[in-house]
C-alpha cells in the first residue's frame, strides 16, 4: 500500500510514533505483535526499507502507529525525524511475523521488553484493553533513563484503570533520587519478583538480542517451558 503519515507523536527525546492513515484504504488486518515494512527514497542512499512492529491495536481501523527511535548512525530514522511530516508517503508492506498474541494463545501473560521492544507488546496491551478481555497481563519494561520510558504515562494510567494489568519499570542508567522502580538490567530476581507465577504464564520477550537471550535463560531457570516462551529480537 502507498500510505501517508497523518501525525507524528513525541514519545521521548529520542522516540517518535509515526501514525499512518488508513482512511480510504483497504483494511490492514493484523495480530497484536506483528510488523510491517516501510520504504522510501533517502537522499544519498536510494530506496531504503526498514521493518517496524505496529504499536497500535488491530481494533483501530483508521490508522496504525510505528514506534521509531532515532539512531545517530542510522539511515532511515534520522531522515524520518528531520524530514517526515504529515502528508509524507511511504510504500508499506505487511503484516508479517509469527511473534503475536491474542486471547486464544494464553490468558495469563508475562510481557518483558526493553526500549522500542515495547512496540509489539504495547499492541497486545492496547488490544486487550480495547476488547475488554478477561486476561491477566503483566509488563516488565527496561529503559536506559527515566525520561526515555516510552508510553510511561499511558502504561501507568492503564495499570490504574485496567483490570488485571500491572507494570514494573527498570532504568539502567539515569534516574532521579525519587525514582521508585528498579535500577538495573532485567535479571532473574526481578522477573521472579514481578511475576511470582511466571512458570504458569505465556511469556513474550522483545528487545536487543543480548537482553532477549539473557531473559530466556532466566525464564528457563524459573521453570518456564520453551513452548511458553516467544521472542522477537530488535537489531
Amino acid at each position: 500500500m502507498r500510505l501517508s503519515v497523518a501525525e507524528v507523536l513525541v514519545d521521548t527525546p529520542t522516540v517518535r510514533d509515526f501514525r499512518f492513515d488508513l482512511a480510504g484504504e483497504e483494511e490492514m488486518p493484523f495480530f497484536p505483535g506483528q510488523f510491517v515494512t516501510i520504504t522510501t527514497e533517502v537522499p544519498g542512499h536510494g530506496r531504503v526499507t526498514r521493518a517496524y512492529s505496529v504499536a497500535s491495536s488491530p481494533t483501530e481501523r483508521r490508522h496504525f502507529d510505528l514506534c521509531i527511535k532515532r539512531f545517530a548512525d542510522g539511515i532511515l530514522s534520522p531522515f524520518m525525524f528531520d524530514h517526515v511530516r504529515p502528508g509524507f508517503t511511504f510504500d508499506v508492506k505487511g503484516p508479517f511475523g509469527k511473534f503475536f498474541w491474542n486471547e486464544d494463545l494464553g490468558r495469563r501473560v508475562a510481557l518483558i521488553g526493553a526500549g522500542t521492544g515495547i512496540a509489539p507488546l504495547q499492541s497486545m496491551i492496547r488490544y486487550a484493553r480495547a476488547k475488554e478481555l478477561d486476561v491477566d497481563l503483566g509488563l516488565l519494561f527496561s529503559n536506559r533513563a527515566e525520561d526515555e520510558i516510552i508510553y510511561r504515562g499511558e502504561l501507568e494510567r492503564l495499570a490504574r484503570d485496567m483490570p488485571n494489568f500491572s507494570v514494573a519499570f527498570t532504568v539502567t542508567r539515569g534516574a532521579a533520587e525519587s525514582w521508585a522502580g528498579y535500577r538495573r538490567r532485567i535479571d532473574r530476581p526481578m522477573i521472579a519478583e514481578t511475576f511470582p507465577d511466571v512458570a504458569e504464564r505465556v511469556c513474550y520477550i522483545c528487545g536487543a538480542p543480548e537482553m532477549v537471550n539473557d531473559t530466556v535463560t532466566h525464564l528457563r531457570s524459573l521453570g518456564v517451558p520453551d513452548a511458553a516462551i516467544r521472542t522477537e529480537k530488535y537489531y
